[in-house]
Protein backbone atom coordinates (compact mmCIF):
# COMPACT_ATOMS: atom_id res chain seq x y z
CA UNK A 1 0.00 0.00 0.00
CA UNK A 2 1.31 3.55 -1.10
CA UNK A 3 -0.25 6.66 -0.58
CA UNK A 4 0.08 9.02 -4.19
CA UNK A 5 -2.01 11.84 -5.54
CA UNK A 6 -4.83 10.64 -7.38
CA UNK A 7 -3.94 12.44 -10.28
CA UNK A 8 -0.79 10.38 -10.81
CA UNK A 9 -2.88 7.28 -11.92
CA UNK A 10 -4.06 6.68 -15.29
CA UNK A 11 -7.75 6.50 -15.13
CA UNK A 12 -7.46 3.58 -17.00
CA UNK A 13 -5.65 1.64 -14.17
CA UNK A 14 -8.27 2.12 -11.87
CA UNK A 15 -9.70 -0.90 -11.23
CA UNK A 16 -12.78 0.29 -8.11
CA UNK A 17 -12.75 3.34 -5.78
CA UNK A 18 -13.98 3.80 -2.55
CA UNK A 19 -14.41 6.81 0.27
CA UNK A 20 -13.92 6.35 3.91
CA UNK A 21 -15.49 8.66 6.32
CA UNK A 22 -16.31 6.88 9.59
CA UNK A 23 -14.20 6.45 12.47
CA UNK A 24 -12.73 3.26 11.39
CA UNK A 25 -10.69 5.20 8.71
CA UNK A 26 -9.53 7.80 11.38
CA UNK A 27 -8.45 4.86 13.37
CA UNK A 28 -6.76 3.04 10.44
CA UNK A 29 -4.89 6.44 8.84
CA UNK A 30 -4.86 8.34 11.69
CA UNK A 31 -5.14 12.55 11.67
CA UNK A 32 -4.78 12.25 7.55
CA UNK A 33 -8.13 10.83 7.85
CA UNK A 34 -9.09 14.00 9.19
CA UNK A 35 -11.53 14.66 5.94
CA UNK A 36 -11.99 11.19 5.08
CA UNK A 37 -10.19 8.65 2.62
CA UNK A 38 -10.12 7.73 -0.86
CA UNK A 39 -8.72 4.83 -1.97
CA UNK A 40 -8.35 3.74 -5.36
CA UNK A 41 -7.94 -0.06 -6.02
CA UNK A 42 -5.90 -0.88 -9.59
CA UNK A 43 -6.18 -3.16 -11.70
CA UNK A 44 -3.64 -6.05 -11.48
CA UNK A 45 -2.68 -9.35 -13.96
CA UNK A 46 -5.13 -12.43 -13.93
CA UNK A 47 -4.75 -15.68 -15.74
CA UNK A 48 -5.30 -14.49 -19.54
CA UNK A 49 -3.47 -14.61 -22.43
CA UNK A 50 -1.12 -11.33 -22.94
CA UNK A 51 -3.46 -8.38 -24.22
CA UNK A 52 -1.64 -5.31 -25.32
CA UNK A 53 -3.77 -2.00 -25.39
CA UNK A 54 -2.44 1.26 -27.05
CA UNK A 55 -4.31 4.22 -26.61
CA UNK A 56 -3.35 8.13 -27.53
CA UNK A 57 -5.64 11.10 -27.47
CA UNK A 58 -5.14 14.24 -29.09
CA UNK A 59 -6.84 17.19 -28.35
CA UNK A 60 -6.62 21.35 -29.21
CA UNK A 61 -7.21 23.57 -26.32
CA UNK A 62 -7.66 27.28 -26.26
CA UNK A 63 -8.31 30.30 -24.22
CA UNK A 64 -12.33 30.01 -23.36
CA UNK A 65 -12.67 33.92 -23.25
CA UNK A 66 -10.94 36.50 -25.38
CA UNK A 67 -11.53 39.89 -23.95
CA UNK A 68 -12.24 43.07 -26.35
CA UNK A 69 -9.46 45.43 -25.79
CA UNK A 70 -9.92 49.19 -27.18
CA UNK A 71 -7.70 49.81 -30.16
CA UNK A 72 -4.67 52.20 -29.34
CA UNK A 73 -6.30 55.23 -30.94
CA UNK A 74 -9.73 54.88 -28.68
CA UNK A 75 -7.34 54.54 -25.30
CA UNK A 76 -5.51 57.67 -26.83
CA UNK A 77 -8.89 59.71 -27.43
CA UNK A 78 -9.95 58.49 -24.01
CA UNK A 79 -6.76 59.92 -22.39
CA UNK A 80 -6.78 62.87 -23.82
CA UNK A 81 -10.48 63.55 -22.84
CA UNK A 82 -9.45 62.43 -19.23
CA UNK A 83 -6.13 64.72 -19.15
CA UNK A 84 -8.87 67.50 -20.53
CA UNK A 85 -11.25 66.96 -17.58
CA UNK A 86 -8.58 67.40 -14.92
CA UNK A 87 -7.15 70.92 -16.70
CA UNK A 88 -4.08 69.02 -17.84
CA UNK A 89 -3.08 69.23 -21.65
CA UNK A 90 -3.09 66.26 -24.09
CA UNK A 91 -1.03 63.27 -24.70
CA UNK A 92 -1.95 62.72 -28.40
CA UNK A 93 -2.23 65.20 -30.91
CA UNK A 94 -4.56 64.40 -33.78
CA UNK A 95 -2.30 63.40 -36.10
CA UNK A 96 -0.66 60.93 -33.50
CA UNK A 97 -4.14 59.46 -33.65
CA UNK A 98 -4.62 59.19 -36.94
CA UNK A 99 -1.04 57.67 -37.43
CA UNK A 100 -2.37 55.40 -34.68
CA UNK A 101 -5.35 54.60 -37.26
CA UNK A 102 -3.15 53.66 -40.01
CA UNK A 103 -1.13 50.98 -38.05
CA UNK A 104 1.58 52.12 -39.81
CA UNK A 105 5.44 50.38 -37.96
CA UNK A 106 7.63 52.70 -39.54
CA UNK A 107 5.51 55.86 -37.66
CA UNK A 108 6.37 54.39 -34.22
CA UNK A 109 2.42 54.11 -33.27
CA UNK A 110 1.27 50.16 -33.50
CA UNK A 111 -1.67 48.53 -32.62
CA UNK A 112 -0.64 45.51 -31.08
CA UNK A 113 -3.37 43.27 -29.66
CA UNK A 114 -1.11 41.37 -26.64
CA UNK A 115 -3.58 38.77 -26.23
CA UNK A 116 -3.05 37.42 -29.79
CA UNK A 117 0.49 37.73 -29.49
CA UNK A 118 0.62 35.93 -25.84
CA UNK A 119 -2.21 33.11 -26.50
CA UNK A 120 -2.23 30.63 -28.42
CA UNK A 121 -4.20 27.22 -29.86
CA UNK A 122 -2.17 24.25 -28.01
CA UNK A 123 -1.92 20.90 -28.57
CA UNK A 124 -2.29 18.31 -25.91
CA UNK A 125 -1.36 14.45 -26.04
CA UNK A 126 -2.04 11.47 -23.92
CA UNK A 127 -0.25 7.90 -24.78
CA UNK A 128 -1.06 5.26 -22.67
CA UNK A 129 0.40 1.74 -23.26
CA UNK A 130 -0.73 -1.25 -21.13
CA UNK A 131 0.61 -5.47 -21.33
CA UNK A 132 -1.56 -7.54 -18.84
CA UNK A 133 -2.49 -11.34 -17.87
CA UNK A 134 -0.63 -14.51 -16.59
CA UNK A 135 -0.45 -17.63 -15.52
CA UNK A 136 -1.42 -19.83 -12.57
CA UNK A 137 1.85 -18.90 -11.06
CA UNK A 138 2.53 -15.52 -12.45
CA UNK A 139 0.08 -11.93 -13.40
CA UNK A 140 1.18 -8.88 -14.40
CA UNK A 141 -0.53 -5.90 -15.30
CA UNK A 142 1.96 -3.13 -16.81
CA UNK A 143 1.44 0.69 -17.99
CA UNK A 144 3.27 3.60 -19.23
CA UNK A 145 1.61 6.61 -19.36
CA UNK A 146 3.03 10.20 -21.03
CA UNK A 147 1.17 13.13 -21.47
CA UNK A 148 2.18 16.29 -23.20
CA UNK A 149 0.07 19.60 -22.83
CA UNK A 150 1.30 22.63 -24.90
CA UNK A 151 0.13 25.85 -22.72
CA UNK A 152 -2.14 28.47 -24.37
CA UNK A 153 0.05 30.64 -22.98
CA UNK A 154 2.96 31.12 -24.91
CA UNK A 155 6.47 29.64 -23.47
CA UNK A 156 4.62 27.06 -21.42
CA UNK A 157 4.02 23.35 -21.52
CA UNK A 158 3.58 20.38 -19.06
CA UNK A 159 4.83 17.16 -19.26
CA UNK A 160 3.93 14.30 -17.10
CA UNK A 161 5.28 10.35 -17.41
CA UNK A 162 4.26 7.41 -15.61
CA UNK A 163 4.64 4.02 -15.20
CA UNK A 164 2.99 1.17 -13.01
CA UNK A 165 4.04 -2.27 -12.30
CA UNK A 166 1.80 -4.73 -10.61
CA UNK A 167 3.93 -8.18 -10.95
CA UNK A 168 2.61 -11.01 -8.48
CA UNK A 169 4.73 -14.78 -8.50
CA UNK A 170 3.63 -17.51 -6.62
CA UNK A 171 7.01 -19.38 -5.89
CA UNK A 172 5.27 -22.08 -4.35
CA UNK A 173 1.56 -22.67 -2.16
CA UNK A 174 2.92 -20.18 0.58
CA UNK A 175 5.23 -18.04 -0.55
CA UNK A 176 4.80 -15.12 -2.84
CA UNK A 177 6.31 -12.62 -4.15
CA UNK A 178 5.72 -9.05 -6.37
CA UNK A 179 6.61 -5.90 -7.30
CA UNK A 180 3.91 -3.37 -7.00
Amino acid sequence: SSISTLSKIPAEDIQDMSVLKDAASASIYGVRAANGVILVETKSGSISKPEFTVKQDVSWQEPVFRPDYLESWEWAEIQNVANQETGQEIDFTPDMIEKMKNDDPTDGFVNTNWFDELMRTAPMTNTYLRATGGTENAKYHISANYKDQKGIVIQTANKKYSFRSNVTVDLSEKLQTGLN
